[in-house]
């Protein structure tokens, strides 16, 4: 289970290289690109279901959301931070999940929760005055968490194309909705591809291949063999951590203390907030 977690982590300090040679729109495009081109054999060979011709509206929702506007706000923002806080700020989807729950689908919340959410909000604002200066937050962080929480739209809005289809049928059919969209992106990310160095090809290729493909093929294949829902949800919490070894292995990037405060307090709070008494 640990291996989709690590390549997950790998991403962020990928994207935080390549898009200084591609748009954000044009990265994504790249990425999902190649990781539509892994999937549709897979599906083929699965004998996957074709969505319903009245599901089609609701993946390219999904993929609007989940892939569209998730990855190009995550892209442009990691324009300006470093990949460490974006890996953090990233983390925080649950939390906008638990408030989006609340107010829209009327999800009770216990006061554990909230403590949560407010200690995770604590963590956010240490980070992000750490990035820009004490009153200051950078357009990137801002970025980075409608990231976030279009992820948490995303989390909500596909429980019901959950029901009729397998995680796999989901992830992958809203990967390919998303890659529809984007190709508005695909002249300029052609362009960019060809004047971008071989290297950011490459690193556009791994993100495509590694955590947008293989990645989730293996965490749905592993899914089913594990009881608890809690049990894997654990494992995403060493996403933020392994980013920022990521971050300074790619990038030499060094956690500044303010960093590494408020990553520990953002991922504490999401923790506390998700946390649930093992079932047996």
């Amino acid at each position: 289970m640990m291996i989709p977690i690590l390549l997950w982590s790998s991403s962020f300090a990928l994207i935080r290289s390549s898009v200084m040679y591609f748009g954000p729109g044009e990265l994504a495009l790249f990425r999902f690109l190649t990781a539509s081109l892994v999937l549709i054999p897979f599906l083929i060979i699965r004998k996957s279901r074709l969505p319903a011709n009245t599901d089609i509206i609701p993946f390219l929702l999904t993929g609007f959301i989940g892939i569209g506007i998730y990855h190009y706000c995550l892209n442009a923002g990691e324009r300006s931070i470093t990949a460490g806080t974006a890996g953090f700020l990233s983390a925080t989807t649950p939390v906008f999940t638990a408030i989006f729950g609340f107010f829209f689908l009327k999800e009770q919340s216990s006061f554990k929760t909230w403590i949560g959410l407010f200690v995770s909000l604590l963590g956010i604002a240490i980070i992000s005055f750490g990035e820009s200066g004490f009153g200051k937050i950078k357009y990137g962080t801002l970025l980075v968490l409608a990231s976030a929480a279009s992820g948490a739209v995303y989390v909500i809005y596909q429980k019901k194309l959950l029901i009729k289809y397998s995680p796999l049928e989901v992830t992958a059919y809203s990967i390919i909705a998303g890659t529809f969209i984007l190709m508005f992106y695909f002249p300029t990310m052609f362009k960019q591809s060809i004047s971008a160095p071989l290297s950011a090809n490459i690193e556009a290729l791994y993100l495509g291949i590694f955590p947008a493909a293989i990645a989730y093929l293996i965490w749905t294949v592993l899914l089913p063999q594990f009881q608890s829902a809690t049990h894997t949800t654990t494992y995403l919490y060493f996403i933020p951590v392994f980013s920022s070894v990521f971050a300074y292995l790619i990038l030499r990037e060094i956690p500044q203390p303010t960093q590494i405060l408020g990553g520990l307090l953002t991922m504490a709070g999401v923790v506390l907030s998700n946390y649930r008494k093992k079932e047996y």
